[in-house]
């Protein structure tokens, strides 16, 4: 004899958006209402940023804690521009001896098409796939002679096109017992992170995250692409609280192609490190944490994927 419901209610205007949730629980005899998220939010598409004041999750950056509280949080997000190009965009380039056409195709699919003055020529700002992958640009003449061109390329999300930034900031207190009890709210928080492109190669991150009375920690991660082969990244940071501290250290490589996609990453905790995660979970405090995927396409036939995790906690190993 159990029962449950969930329930939202939205409420939007020039203003924002005004949301609440909450669900509902029945066992038996017993019975209890939790409220689960009440929160403002306000977009500046122009921007590109949002403002939400109420319950949210703070940003964990690619290697911090994500974490239920309420307060405010302002940064910019990329989903309202959905037509926003994130990733280093590509470029074609050749010389044409007279008039011309010239037709570029990403992956053997065809995405631009102009006629061309006689000289050299550039083309850019092409889309382009997650990946691995090849342009290949076919240049035609008056007379019906053809010159193909085929640039190797590698995109990954974990690159931002050069000069692009994105960042938030969280600050309010964190949620204890989520979903649990509806204000049960702890100790003060905070946490800033800000990526940018220094150059369609190389993307640099910065994190930083504070619980009072408990941990903190702050770090650099780097993206680099390694030519058109894959993409490398590296992480350091330190963290503590009022009894240890301790470095983090993190090292991955991607490489995503058309037939063979490998991935792998290695994090290392010393024993004195801490984040805000560990002050919700101290006997979760990890000491390594080690991730390999391997997956081959098959084509029309599907894809077949392997993967390997693993995790060594601190409490474990004592």
């Amino acid at each position: 004899n159990t029962g449950g419901v969930f329930a939202e209610l939205g409420v939007f205007g020039p203003a924002g958006v005004l949301t609440n949730s909450g669900l509902a629980r029945a066992l038996d005899t017993n019975r209890a209402a939790t409220r689960l998220d009440s929160s403002f939010t306000h977009d500046f598409p122009k921007r590109i940023e949002r403002f939400i004041l109420g319950d949210s999750i703070s940003d964990a950056g690619s290697w911090g804690s994500a974490v239920h509280f309420g307060g405010l949080s302002w940064g910019r997000n990329f989903a309202l521009r959905p037509d926003l190009l994130t990733t280093p965009l590509l470029a074609a380039s050749g010389s044409a001896v007279v008039p011309s056409t010239v037709d570029i195709f990403v992956n053997n699919q065809k995405v631009s098409s102009q006629t061309l003055p006689p000289g050299p020529f550039v083309i850019d700002q092409l889309p382009a796939v997650t990946g691995a992958g090849s342009v290949s640009i076919v240049v035609r003449d008056a007379l019906g002679r053809e010159q193909l061109l085929t640039q190797p390329f590698y995109s990954s999300v974990q690159l931002l096109a050069a000069g692009l930034s994105q960042y938030q900031i969280d600050a309010g207190k964190i949620r204890n017992d989520y979903t649990l009890y509806s204000n049960h709210y702890g100790a003060l928080l905070a946490d800033a992170s800000y990526r940018r492109g220094l150059s369609n190669a190389v993307t640099i991150e910065g994190h930083g995250e504070f619980l009072a009375r408990g941990a903190h920690s702050a770090g650099l991660s780097l993206g680099a692409a390694v030519g058109h082969l894959a993409i490398v990244n590296a992480t350091l940071a330190a963290g503590g609280d009022s009894r240890a501290t301790g470095s983090l250290f993190a090292a991955g490589v991607e490489r995503r192609g058309t037939r063979l996609t490998f991935t792998a990453s290695r994090t290392y905790a010393t024993a004195g490190y801490r984040q805000i995660s560990s002050d919700l979970a101290a006997a979760l405090q990890f000491r390594t944490r080690d991730l390999a995927q391997l997956g081959f396409s098959l084509r029309r036939a599907g894809s077949v994927n392997l993967a390997f995790a693993r995790q060594d906690n601190y409490s474990a190993a004592a």
